[in-house]
């Protein structure tokens, strides 16, 4: 499965897509994304004739991709290797401009081995937990820097929490993860100037008497 969420390297506003070898499994989900919809039966003359209708035997969903979105994922897909190049070189940059901050773990950096899209660049702070990491964030935001958590803790949320009896406490690395970690801007055309602020901020925010 690939997500198109406007966060992700390639875009079509919303929406993802599917690939598989199973053909079953791919009619499945084109009739689920499309209503619970399969080809008319033979007793409705069969596809292509002017009175044929889809039958519908399942429940599903209108979940179908607009020709419009199809449109813009196809032309971003052409530019596809000049974007994670973008993408890579900006992961560098910061990689190197964080290097002296002992307070951070970074993401590895695999080399030029590929395979790492660097959707998103997520820092991680040492210590000082949740309390210290919030604080951080809301100094960015007040230099006009927006950030988000690295990632949800699955287990604390209401309805899987709910559904498999699972504890806070239960995996304290996804909720350290949760807690302690921090997306830092990272999109198309993105300056080396636009970085050397946003690390230059974030220095100050780790001064002592700001956080």
């Amino acid at each position: 499965c690939f997500s198109f969420h406007p966060r992700k390297v390639i875009t079509t506003g919303e929406g993802g897509m599917l690939t598989t070898e199973r053909d079953d499994l791919a009619n499945k989900v084109r009739s689920l994304r499309n209503h619970g919809a399969s080809p008319p039966a033979p007793e409705q003359g069969g596809e292509g004739k002017p009175y044929s209708m889809a039958a519908f035997g399942v429940l599903g969903f209108n979940l179908r991709m607009s020709d419009i979105q199809a449109a813009v994922g196809i032309a971003q897909m052409a530019k596809l290797d000049r974007l994670l190049g973008e993408r890579r070189i900006r992961a560098k940059m910061y990689a190197s401009l964080l290097a002296g901050i002992e307070e951070f773990a970074l993401p590895p950096h695999p080399g030029d081995a590929p395979g790492h899209t660097y959707q998103s660049y997520v820092i991680r702070l040492r210590a000082g937990g949740c309390e210290r990491r919030n604080a951080i964030m809301e100094f960015l935001d007040t230099r006009g820097i927006p950030t988000r958590p690295g990632t949800h803790a699955v287990h604390r949320l209401d309805y899987y929490a709910s559904k498999y009896g699972l504890r806070p406490e239960d995996f304290p690395n996804a909720a350290s993860c949760e807690d302690t970690t921090i997306t830092l801007p990272l999109f198309p055309r993105m300056s080396e100037a636009d970085q050397e602020r946003v690390v230059s901020v974030l220095r100050e925010s780790l001064v002592a008497g700001r956080v």
